[in-house]
């Protein structure tokens, strides 16, 4: 068996990783959609431009902010540690609630994509939950206190 081969065998946290990964460039997209007004926002029609401009403005920086702790969190998997495996799981059970939750507000297909990735990525994590190190001296590759 090549190096390869054994290398994705032993990546416990794979489909969690490009759920991780998934719900990143879902973000980045929506900020963007977000700045060229393709996502209607609720904006007072009497709001004055300035307030307007922060309105969007922390809308989308909102958003990018989600895509980079989406992107931190499917790298801090590589080297898991207890409480990034908590997180992880909390993060996509809230996931898939909140999915439940918008497809019975407004079923769509949406929803449902984003609940099955989520279910999945929580199996994920559910599934490899023995590979983590609980002696590990470091979190997500940084030193101690580099967070």
């Amino acid at each position: 068996m090549t190096n390869k081969t054994t290398a994705l065998r032993d990546d416990s946290f794979a489909v969690a990783q490009v759920a991780l990964y998934i719900f990143a460039g879902q973000s980045a997209l929506s900020a963007l959609m977000t700045l060229t007004g393709a996502i209607p926002l609720p904006i007072d029609v009497q709001a004055s431009l300035m307030q307007r401009v922060s309105f969007i403005a922390s809308a989308a920086a909102t958003s990018l902010c989600l895509a980079l702790g989406y992107l931190l969190l499917a790298r801090c998997l590589d080297r898991c540690t207890k409480l990034v495996w908590r997180v992880a799981l909390g993060m996509f059970l809230l996931s898939a609630l909140l999915s439940a939750l918008a497809f019975f507000a407004s079923p769509s297909t949406f929803p449902i994509l984003t609940g099955g990735l989520s279910i999945a990525g929580a199996w994920s994590i559910f599934k490899g939950r023995k590979t983590f190190d609980d002696q590990s001296d470091e979190v997500c590759g940084f030193a101690n206190g580099g967070i």
